[in-house]
């Protein structure tokens, strides 16, 4: 701390020196210090007098200022309680009180400020006028400053109380600044209490104050007319003491300067006169006298309203909108919290939004509402960016409590007073007003800190609880990203079950801070035990008709009238309320007004902002084309520096905040700048030159570089852009290698190709291997095969076979087959390998390299000899085999199980642990039959997995086990495994494709298991990930197959067939695949939903015998899936084809046959399934009835809950009573449970053949059911 001052000794943080002392008063003190943070001198205003009043009105004079920036205001900067001293700092102005520089040589006339009138108090005496002493330019030039200043205090709903000659000063440059806001009042509703205050200078006081009536505007014109009076006669209008000078303004009219003023000063006369006038309704009001001030030819400031950027005149103003358009929903969910509370629930909305959306002008048109209507007390609190002070979430929050509290009467604050107030009123000092809370006595300042607020917060949340018991209450917190993290537990833990209290308190923040806010990240990330106690809302743009009704209004308030119809600017604005404002007054300022419309004329949000920005001094304009180019937020000192500013860095901040072209973290060194929208980036950057681009790219660059932010991406960004090489060329390669190794493949894939721009030929094939590595690890494999491919004419000798390899590996993993086939032959033959030519000969090989890997056994050597051409030959085994395993499964498998036995003979550990697992999934595809060889071959790759310790072994035997249970029918312990898997593979770096397998045995599960809810969220978050990666494989399986049922949850007959369409036509058109079966699945499902069985009959027949040629029925769950496809459209056509029912159901219980023959869980209920159908129709109930006992028995075994629900709504109709109505409510209520809209069609597409009777009974009352042309016949 320092602790030198001259004359004085003041304690404050070493960030500020203190030069002198330049002022005193009743609460504090004034110094001129360098703020050493910022590189400049300020004035600093501190508090002396730390009783709770004075403590409350010396944050208040703060914060009420904190918005406004106007250059006849002075500027405030910011408030810092520190080692509970509280000070603020301000702009430094050097000159002379407004009543010596308008009469040289006078003397002051003020008496002190004061809370109450004090008798004894006296003005100046009386005596003649003296009009010699004026100085008439400098009046004439000061007084329509002055007028602005107050016209703008007022426009942003603020009352001075507390003019006087000695609180304006005028600088050097002739510049009218008034000071001293130390009595300074909202005049908003619920602020009324303190307008009736009796304080100020009772020479200058209105009549209406002296007399405890409310403050208003014309009060501070009053004091206006007084500084007149005396600037012009030399004397005040009334003298003696205090007392008698307000009775006088109570009963008599001043002396008239008017009679005796000489004939220049008559306007000047006659206006005081009129500004004194005891009827408050009876003075000029602001609008009049800006228009008188107009007329002086000596203006030299802007009108308070006045849009001119360079010199802001108005911030924030008062009411932006008298109305609200839009946000019924909003609202809705606003009185849905407030009736929680009405019935007694505590209740958190927690509201956020972008900026410029309205957020908190929603809120304060619903909390007005209750206010207003006398439904709740409602305390608004806010958090400023510009303080540091302890509690900053709550201290405004507890100001407003105090405001409240002290108009209670005192046996009412007893009963809700805290039983130990003490610590509460160590944390807020203001709640010291309250006697009932200061009567408590001071807590020992020598208690443990943590006690002391944990005790302070437990005062304050049983006040809030006793207040909230006695009355409707409703705390608002503004501005939360400002928050700071101690206040961030408390209200986060405010709404605990034991002893929530009975309130709602409405959180709102910006949402595009939530990841940059200590407050916000300790808030959001609290798990409330009661979860309905939060409630969660966003604020975003207004729909069209809503936008077009604000602009309507925007205009006609306004008075504007152009040639485009309201819904043009409100298209322009894209729903953003904020740019609806900024549009139409850009329209009013630059007169763009028109009596008859015209085609020709255009407003346009660009033009608007451009405008805004050409306006700016250079300084700001600089500083915003920097922080624009800079891409994302930066620290305020690097955009200082790059920006060329020096002290007045200030100044062009406040211009840039105060016109919401850049928001800021802060306004120290080391707090974030960026601009307010990205359009405003957008615009700032289209308007730079090259030159100007390359100029801004490299002052950042250095700039960085200065402060030692070296985040190479960063830098290697404005490198590039400003076109130095070698730098460019450091960083890009340094920014993509630190994105590898975090595993951010995609972001690093895009800076090696930045690299590549600027890289130096003997490094290029090191970066171009990069890039496709980082693009296969990505998921990326299209793009990886030819990045790969584009390094091979530069390759040294020897790599070009590995480069083939992981080209050929990339596109078949992605389900390029084409592609990757040709590349794999030529690998194969460079590496002494080749493919089965079809599939047949490869199941005969499969065949031949089991037996022999069941006679040579699992053995390896321990110590294996590094032998680069048979890991070669290993590596391209395996590449082939994963690539096939999901298009061509006999190929994969057959290179798959010779891959095994090399890894074997060259005893590598890793290669031989994930072969391993492979080998176990796929003799699992044959079914339960292999059940014994596969668990062996898990718990051998489990085992040699764990022996090695890497993630990515281990993940391979969780991937293997994860297959393994989905080919058995084991579909919960599939899930279980899949999401082992994936977290095993969390810190692997190239295991794309082994995640995106594990996820799609997962979505699988998820069908089988019935969960279609949850499967087709997962389809449409997998799908978007894997279209974006170019991930053709992903992107085919999740639209076909059982995928796409996503699409039938909600009953979207034309976007399921769409999907199918979309998948298919990229994919390879030779050979027949999973996928082609895949597809053949898909839309027989999807022709049965519709009940077009003869479509989905004949489709199947068709296809047939290529699937059978496939020898993809050698895999059990196909062999099983294809079987109940074809014995479904079987008997949904003999339902519909009376005439060729009996050759249709003895197609079906051959159908059956086969599958009650085979392994695992859900064969034979599926065949007992189809066997009951072919009974029913053939009119024999009771076999049918029992048969789908047996299936329903069977399916609930297995765990296939959605095939029983089917069942069971097939059963209903042969039942009666209790049974009928239990199996029918257990039926419908999973379906309801799934989201499904149209049950019936999901009978009718799982279980057809029990007549319409059985689906109508879940059709039956269903309110979403589209009754459309697609009716199932």
């Amino acid at each position: 701390m320092d602790a030198t001052a001259r004359g004085d000794s003041i304690d404050l943080p070493a960030r500020f020196a203190i030069h002198r002392k330049v002022g005193s008063g009743a609460f504090g003190n004034v110094y001129d210090v360098v703020d050493r943070e910022r590189d400049m001198r300020v004035a600093l205003k501190t508090l002396e007098r730390m009783d709770a009043m004075s403590l409350y009105r010396f944050k208040r004079e703060f914060r009420e200022l904190a918005d406004i920036v106007h250059p006849n205001l002075v500027r405030l900067h910011e408030l810092f309680c520190v080692d509970e001293r509280w000070f603020f700092t301000m702009d430094l102005v050097h000159g002379t009180t407004l009543l010596e520089f308008l009469r040289p040589g006078a003397v002051g006339s003020d008496v002190p400020t004061m809370d109450l009138i004090d008798a004894s108090a006296t003005g100046e005496p009386a005596g003649g006028f003296d009009f010699a002493g004026l100085d008439e330019a400098r009046l004439r030039a000061c007084l329509p400053q002055l007028v602005a200043g107050v016209g703008a205090l007022h426009a942003a709903g603020k009352l001075h109380r507390d003019l006087k000659p000695l609180n304006v000063i005028v600088d050097g440059a002739g510049r009218v600044v008034i000071l001293d806001f130390g009595l300074v009042v909202d005049v908003r509703p619920d602020n009324v209490k303190d307008r009736f205050e009796v304080v100020g200078t009772p020479a200058y006081m209105s009549p209406e104050q002296a007399v405890g009536k409310a403050a208003r505007a014309e009060s501070d014109w009053y004091s206006v007319g007084v500084m007149l009076y005396e600037a012009l006669t030399g004397r005040l209008p009334f003298a003696g003491s205090a007392l008698r000078m307000l009775h006088l303004k109570r009963t008599s009219d001043p002396p008239n300067p008017m009679l005796a003023a000489p004939t220049r000063l008559a306007d000047l006369a006659a206006l005081s006169v009129r500004l004194l006038d005891r009827d408050p309704a009876a003075r000029p009001k602001h609008p009049e006298l800006q228009s008188l001030m107009a007329e002086w030819s000596s203006l030299d400031a802007p009108a308070p309203s006045s849009r001119a950027i360079g010199r802001i005149s108005l911030v924030v103003p008062r009411q932006p909108m008298e109305f609200l358009v839009g946000r019924g929903q909003q609202l809705e969910q606003m009185h849905a919290a407030f009736a929680r509370v009405v019935q007694g629930a505590g209740t958190m909305l927690r509201i956020t939004g972008r900026s410029g959306m309205g957020k908190s002008a929603m809120v304060r048109h619903f909390v007005d509402s209750l206010s207003h209507s006398g439904q709740a007390v409602v305390l608004q609190g806010r958090c400023y960016e510009c303080e540091t002070v302890p509690y900053k979430a709550l201290d405004s929050m507890v100001d407003a409590l105090t405001r409240y509290l002290v108009t209670l009467p005192p046996d009412e604050l007893s009963a809700i007073a805290p039983s130990d107030a003490s610590p509460l009123v160590r944390l807020f000092p203001v709640l010291r007003r309250i006697s009932a809370f200061s009567e408590q006595g001071r807590e020992d300042g020598d208690a443990d800190p943590r006690e002391q607020r944990s005790r302070g917060f437990s005062a304050l949340r049983q006040l809030i609880r006793r207040l909230g018991d006695r009355t409707l209450l409703v705390l608002w917190i503004d501005d939360l990203q400002w928050g700071d993290v101690d206040s961030a537990g408390f209200l986060a833990e405010l709404f605990e079950p034991h002893d929530s209290p009975r309130m709602l308190l409405i959180a709102s923040f910006r949402q595009e801070d939530v990841a940059k806010s200590r407050f916000l990240d300790v808030f959001l990330a609290h798990k409330p035990l009661d979860p309905s106690c939060f409630v969660d809302m966003e604020v975003g743009p207004l729909q069209d008709d809503e936008a077009e009704e604000l602009a309507s209004l925007l205009l006609g308030e306004q008075g504007v009238r152009i040639s485009q119809p309201p819904s043009a600017i409100a298209a322009e604005a894209k729903g953003n309320p904020l740019f609806l404002l900024e549009l139409v007054a850009h329209i009013k300022d630059v007169g763009r007004i028109s009596t008859r419309p015209s085609s020709d004329q255009v407003v346009r949000l660009d033009d608007m902002l451009a405008n805004h920005v050409g306006r700016l001094p250079a300084g700001a304009r600089r500083l915003l084309q920097t922080v624009s180019l800079a891409a994302r937020a930066i620290e305020i000192g690097v955009a200082r520096r790059a920006a060329v500013l020096g002290s007045d860095v200030r100044e062009c901040l406040d211009a840039l905040r105060m016109a919401r072209l850049v928001r800021t973290q802060g306004l120290r060194e080391t707090d974030l700048i960026e601009p307010y929208h990205d359009r405003i980036r957008q615009v700032v950057v289209a308007s730079l030159d090259a030159g100007a681009t390359r100029d801004t790219h490299l002052a950042l660059g250095q700039a960085l570089e200065v402060f030692g932010r070296q985040d190479p991406e960063t830098l290697a960004f404005h490198y590039l852009g400003a076109g130095a090489v070698d730098k460019a060329w450091t960083y890009s390669v340094a920014a993509a290698d630190r994105a590898a190794s975090a595993l951010a493949f995609s972001r690093a894939a895009d800076l090696y190709r930045d690299a590549l721009s600027v890289c130096p030929r003997d490094e290029e094939f090191a970066v171009r291997v990069k890039l496709a590595d980082a693009l296969a690890n990505a998921g990326r494999g299209g793009e990886a095969s030819e990045a790969y491919l584009s390094a091979l004419p530069i390759a040294p000798g020897g790599e070009g076979l590995e480069l083939r390899r992981k080209a050929a590996e990339s596109s078949l993993r992605v389900g390029r087959i084409d592609e990757g086939l040709a590349l794999v032959h030529e690998g194969l033959a460079r590496a002494g390998m080749r493919l089965a030519a079809t599939p047949f000969r490869a199941l005969l090989a499969l065949l031949l390299r089991r037996v022999w890997l069941w006679l040579r056994g699992m053995g390896y050597r321990g110590q294996y000899t590094f032998d680069p051409t048979l890991l070669a030959r290993i590596d391209m085994g395996w590449a082939l085999a994963v690539g096939l395993s999901n298009s061509d499964a006999i190929r994969g498998a057959e290179v798959q199980t010779r891959t095994l036995l090399l890894a074997l003979k060259a005893g590598e550990p890793m290669r031989i642990a994930r072969s391993l697992a492979f080998e176990a999934a796929f003799l699992a595809t044959a079914g339960m039959k292999n059940h014994a060889r596969s668990t062996r071959l898990l718990a051998a790759a489990s085992a040699l997995a764990t022996e090695i310790g890497q993630p990515y072994s281990l993940g391979w035997a969780l991937v293997g086990a994860s297959g393994v249970a989905y080919f058995e029918g084991r579909w919960k312990d599939c899930l279980v495994h899949t999401e082992a898997a994936l977290a095993a593979f969390g810190p692997c770096a190239g295991a794309a494709w082994e995640r995106t397998t594990a996820r799609h045995y997962g979505v699988w599960a998820l069908g089988y298991l019935g969960q279609v809810a949850e499967m087709a969220r997962r389809v449409r978050a997998l799908l978007k990930e894997a279209i974006d990666r170019g991930d053709l494989y992903s992107a085919t399986d999740l639209r076909t197959f059982m995928s796409n049922v996503a699409w039938l949850v909600d009953d979207d007959v034309p976007g399921a067939r769409q999907a199918i369409e979309d998948a298919m036509r990229s994919w390879s058109k030779s050979g027949f695949h999973v996928q082609h079966y895949y597809e053949l699945y898909a839309y027989g499902q999807l022709d049965l939903y519709e009940g077009r069985a003869a479509s989905a009959y004949d489709r199947v027949t068709a296809t047939w015998p290529a699937l059978r040629r496939s020898m993809l029925l050698q895999v059990q769950t196909v062999r099983l899936e294809s079987l109940h496809l074809r014995a479904r459209c079987c008997l949904a056509l003999a339902e519909q084809q009376p005439d060729r029912r009996h050759e249709l159901l003895a197609q079906s219980r051959a159908i059956a046959r086969r599958m009650a023959r085979e392994q695992g869980p859900w064969g034979a209920p599926t065949a007992r399934l189809v066997m009951g159908a072919v009974h029913h129709l053939q009119g024999d109930s009771g076999r049918a009835a029992s048969e789908l006992r047996a299936a329903i028995d069977g399916f609930d075994l297995a765990d296939m809950e959605l095939f029983a629900a089917a069942a069971r709504c097939c059963l209903c109709p042969m039942l009666e009573g209790d049974e009928r109505a239990r199996m029918q409510a257990h039926a419908r209520d999973f379906m309801a449970a799934q989201t499904i809209r149209r049950p019936e069609r999901w009978v009718a597409m799982l279980a057809p053949g029990y007549a319409p009777t059985a689906r109508a009974l879940l059709s039956e009352g269903n309110p979403s059911r589209d009754r459309g042309d697609n009716e199932p016949t």
